[in-house]
């Protein structure tokens, strides 16, 4: 497949070879799913936008623009078995923490599609229609490591009872990563993922939990019961250099 492509990208086509070999990949993936996604995943280093397989197949012409579109729908290739394979590589980065984030991937123009529906994404600040993906993270130094995802459905396109929430689906995630050995200093996450009962398990773990605590949220702080929002406005806070902001450091308890 190599022989195909011009001089100039062949080095890419072999470093990222090279790479899914390092990560385990050809364990799990026959040799030509392994090369086809070798040459999707050349494609998307390569071009800036519009990374479809027409595109990557004009630029990188190993292959008809078919084959990449056939590589997840008729290639037998478990997900769960990649992400094991790139899980059983970062245990050996040594210890990290785990981050929940969730992204929006904008479909505005498909309707039939029931996977896609309408969601609020925090880039840009309003409600686009398109994929909505919770993935989890292993962030260790400057490594950034999705080692789980799930697709959100949502709700209108959902039976009630085959409905999950955000945070459901992040547990799963949890609970499918902790029996491959990483040495998870603590869990973060956003407000999405700070739900009580979230938290009440992540500590019957074992773990730490940091995230973002809702502005409603009540906390007790010197025998006093408070929200989050009118703690913040009474406390003084202190610029502090290394982050940028105006802070303060405090314990208080979150029934």
């Amino acid at each position: 497949m190599a022989s195909r492509l011009y001089p100039t990208t062949r080095r890419l086509f072999s470093q990222v070879m090279r790479g899914l070999g390092a990560l385990g990949f050809g364990a799990v993936l026959s040799p030509l799913a392994l090369s086809l996604m070798a040459l999707y995943i050349a494609g998307l280093l390569l071009l800036d936008r519009r990374q479809n397989g027409t595109r990557i197949a004009d630029w990188l012409p190993a292959r008809a623009h078919d084959a990449s579109n056939r590589l997840l729908r008729t290639h037998p290739i478990s997900t769960r078995a990649l992400m094991k394979a790139v899980r059983h590589w970062a245990k050996h980065l040594g210890s990290g923490y785990l981050a929940i984030d969730d992204v929006v991937v904008a479909k505005p123009f498909c309707w039939l599609n029931p996977w896609i529906g309408w969601t609020y994404c925090t880039s840009e600040r309003r409600k686009v229609r398109g994929f909505h993906i919770v993935v989890l993270l292993w962030c260790t130094g400057y490594w950034r490591i999705p080692v789980a995802f799930r697709l959100w459905r949502p709700k209108n396109n959902t039976r009630p009872k085959g409905y999950r929430k955000k945070a459901e689906l992040a547990w799963e995630m949890i609970v499918e990563v902790l029996p491959d050995g990483l040495e998870i200093e603590h869990i973060v996450g956003d407000t999405f993922y700070t739900a009580s009962w979230l938290t009440k398990k992540i500590n019957r773990l074992g773990l730490k939990w940091v995230g973002v605590l809702h502005p409603k949220a009540t906390v007790y702080y010197r025998e006093r019961r408070w929200s989050v929002t009118s703690l913040g406005e009474w406390l003084t806070l202190k610029w502090r250099p290394r982050l940028g902001l105006r802070a303060r450091s405090i314990v208080a308890y979150l029934p």
